[in-house]
């Protein structure tokens, strides 16, 4: 009997018409049950993982994948699967599948390749703490909610080239220990690749492909780590992309032709090798700058060139450390490069600056170029330092700061209202350059203009005049004629340097100044003292009057006061005809004076010193009135 009670009660059972369903929730989620729980679409849940677990444990965990290829009926899997913290053995192909249901693989582990190559989850597809030993295959997958990879850990290869995800792809955390190609994937509201909730971020170690993916909404790689080569060429973002809190590319990061429609966010990233952001296009705000943590670094070469900027670009205290190329950039938002600096070479030829740009305090230590740019408006270079070579040929712009103005200078730009103004280390070449308005502390700029070429100091003369600052215009009229004058040798050219040094010395180039004043009064200062001397002068013989009869008698010298003697020698000195001291004539005697420390007596004749004030005044008149009308200048054509 007691062999009999359990055979019959065992017949029953089995006899009984409970389903399957029944059996499997009354059998504990272990493994002898797990079979019947994943036919029934029960959750098959381990215990959690320890840190270290000996053979029986992982052996008590492990289900072979076979158990969940087949559940495949007609190509497609009507029932869930939800498995948490197993081991799984085999490989686990579901290419092509249709999984009518959720699948939920949980903190699990599988061994062989798997493979969701075309497969369809209509429902949910939960990856999350899944660590895939071997290759992981999801190419052309289509996900209709939301498709959580969050913490998995790809061990091997892993491919996701043209998943289509209809909802957000959740990555936050995960660690790709191979390559990772995301390339083509579709991903109809946001991807997330950046911690979660343990602060653990999102590293990938081998190669890692966005390229063509296509992100309608926003695109989050906050904190990521990408160790090799990343590529996001022709990467599409509808909403923005964030790689700030201390993202780093430890390899080659690619940007091209990515398109970005909201804003870009790079704050304190790190590119330790050379990236490329060439024709990459920006709708909204780009900021490289964080003012609260570490600046943003490129270590390696950048290129920008034909990038499009629909927003404002910021780079404020970017670090440079080797060539940065903004070549045929379009900034359609301001450009600020404030405090950024540039240890390598720096081209911004072609650059399109619809709003100007700021590059205050910027440091340029490699040459930098500037050819071509077109700014519509102002360029403002306050502080900024260029240590070497500054290229500003054929670039245009509305008004240059090479300094900042007080409110009085920004009138009449003048040398002495300027501060924080720019420093030249190197030559700089401003052949081409044309402008509205210029700020610049010109006594430091003009020992720096190399090569030499007109055109750079006509410009600025006739932008200095434009604003009524034309002392300032002459000043840079003298110093292009200096510069001009210094390249002309005396051999071979001898009658040139004769001339050119003549013009200088005599007329100062045509410009009014000091030299001409200081000679002008010295001779009527001369004169004044010679002919306020007894005797010098003398009246006019009226030519009515007849000559006196006693000529012996003895006739009083005429004497002039200082005022007279001054008005005589500017008669004299002023070459026309004048009523003011008309009355005398120089005297035939002359002034007889000692020669210091010798016997003998030297003689000025009053008549030498009239010729010497009306040759010197034939001279210097003209050329005075000829500065004052500006005939004298030679403009530039």
């Amino acid at each position: 009997m007691r062999l009999r009670i359990p055979l019959i009660l065992t017949m029953v059972v089995i006899g009984s018409p409970l389903s399957s369903v029944a059996k499997a929730q009354s059998c504990p989620a272990v493994r002898s049950c797990a079979e019947q729980r994943l036919r029934a679409g029960l959750t098959v849940k381990f215990p959690p993982w320890r840190v270290a677990e000996s053979r029986a444990e992982l052996a008590a965990r492990t289900i072979p994948s076979k158990w969940i290829r087949a559940l495949i009926k007609s190509e497609s899997i009507r029932v869930p699967i939800d498995v948490e913290n197993a081991v799984i053995v085999g490989s686990l192909n579901l290419d092509s599948v249709v999984a009518k249901r959720k699948v939920s693989l949980i903190n699990c582990r599988i061994l062989g390749n798997a493979s969701f190559a075309f497969a369809t989850f209509s429902e949910s597809a939960n990856f999350t703490g899944t660590r895939f030993f071997r290759v992981a295959n999801f190419n052309g997958t289509q996900a209709a909610r939301d498709f959580r990879l969050t913490e998995s850990e790809f061990q091997g290869d892993a491919f996701f080239q043209d998943l289509h995800v209809h909802e957000s792809l959740n990555a936050q955390g995960a660690q790709f220990n191979g390559v990772a190609d995301f390339s083509r994937a579709e991903i109809d509201k946001s991807a997330f690749f950046d911690r979660e909730t343990d602060n653990r971020c999102a590293v990938f170690s081998g190669m890692a492909k966005f390229q063509g993916m296509d992100v309608r909404d926003s695109a989050v790689f906050k904190c990521s780590r990408f160790l090799a080569d990343v590529t996001f060429e022709n990467l599409k973002v509808g909403g923005s992309a964030f790689f700030d809190e201390g993202v780093e590319f430890k390899g080659k990061a690619t940007f091209l032709l990515a398109h970005i429609r909201q804003n870009a966010v790079f704050l304190g990233a790190k590119f330790r090798q050379e990236s490329h952001f060439d024709w990459a296009r920006f709708d909204g705000a780009a900021s490289f700058w964080d003012q609260k943590h570490s600046p943003t670094e490129f270590d390696g070469v950048v290129h920008f060139s034909s990038a499009v900027f629909g927003a404002d670009a910021i780079f404020q205290d970017a670090y440079f450390a080797v060539f940065a190329g903004f070549d045929d950039v379009e900034f359609d938002g301001a450009a600020d490069f404030s405090g950024a600096q540039f240890k390598g070479g720096v081209d911004f030829t072609g650059a399109r600056l619809p709003r100007g740009a700021l590059f205050s305090r910027t440091k340029f230590w490699g040459p930098a170029n500037f050819s071509q740019i077109v700014a519509d408006r102002d360029c403002k270079f306050g502080e900024a330092e260029f240590n070497n070579a500054a290229v500003f040929r054929e670039a245009q712009a509305r008004v240059v700061f090479f300094g900042e103005p007080s409110s009085a200078g920004l009138e009449t730009p003048t040398v002495s209202s300027l501060s924080q103004t720019t420093k030249f280390e190197g030559p700089v070449d401003l052949r081409g350059f044309t402008y509205d308005r210029i700020y610049v502390n010109r006594r430091d700029l003009f020992k720096w203009i190399a090569p030499y070429d007109r055109q750079p100091y006509t410009q600025m003369e006739q932008a200095l005049r434009k604003t009524g600052a034309d002392d300032e215009a002459d000043d840079v009229y003298v110093e292009r004629r200096t510069v001009e004058g210094s390249r002309i040798s005396f051999w071979p050219q001898p009658l040139g340097w004769l001339w050119d040094r003549s013009y200088k010395w005599i007329a100062n180039y045509g410009i009014l100044n000091w030299q001409l004043i200081v000679f002008a009064a010295s001779l009527l200062i001369m004169g004044t003292t010679f002919f306020s001397q007894p005797g010098m002068v003398e009246l006019k013989k009226a030519d009515n009057k007849q000559e006196p009869l006693c000529y012996f008698l003895p006739v009083a010298p005429v004497c002039l006061a200082w005022h007279q003697a001054l008005a005589f020698s500017f008669h004299e000195f002023v070459p026309l005809s004048l009523p003011i001291a008309d009355k005398w004539i120089p005297s035939a005697t002359g002034l007889q004076f000692k020669i210091p420390h010798t016997d003998r007596l030297l003689t000025l004749n009053p008549t030498l010193i009239s010729t010497i004030l009306r040759s010197a005044g034939w001279i210097i008149v003209p050329i005075a009135v000829a500065a004052l009308s500006g005939l004298l200048r030679r403009t530039s054509p």
